[in-house]
């Protein structure tokens, strides 16, 4: 039994998680940016050997409060590899300590009803909200972003 604990905890030590603060951007001319950025609650990051494991949750302003978990994994690089998941796929590219990742979206089934609701509840203002609704546009028709943390 002591040499299974050990076992497990070697195995568990083996591998890096990390949860940080997260962006992510929706690419718009430069009147809809400040609309454009949206922050990611708790992304995690799981790096074992050369694989890793990226998980979050996409912005309800953009896909709906019921859209399911982003799940990527791939071949960890310390200057960029790519991801690939169920839906969605990442070229990510490591500066210094920030990793930038060009994420493409395939078949996504975005409820519109409840984006509006998202950013109804998140923005601040008549202007806010007509912002985020032409980002939320602008997304529907062209699913990519950029993952930053």
């Amino acid at each position: 039994m002591k040499i299974l604990i050990l076992l497990l905890s070697l195995i568990s030590a083996s591998a890096f998680a990390s949860e940080k603060r997260a962006y992510y951007s929706v690419p718009v001319h430069p009147e809809l940016e400040e609309y454009a950025i949206f922050e990611i609650e708790n992304p995690k990051i799981v790096i074992e050997g050369t694989s890793v494991i990226l998980t979050y949750k996409m912005p309800a302003e953009l896909v709906g409060a019921e859209f399911p978990n982003v799940v990527l994994s791939g071949e960890y690089g310390s200057e960029s590899f790519d991801l690939i998941g169920k839906n969605a796929r990442a070229e990510c590219k490591v500066i210094s300590e920030q990793t930038a990742c060009r994420m493409e979206f395939t078949s996504l089934e975005i409820n519109k009803k409840e984006v509006s609701k998202a950013i109804q509840k998140s923005a601040e203002s008549f202007k806010e909200i007509r912002g985020r609704e032409k980002v939320a546009k602008i997304f529907k028709g062209d699913p990519v972003g950029i993952l930053s943390y």
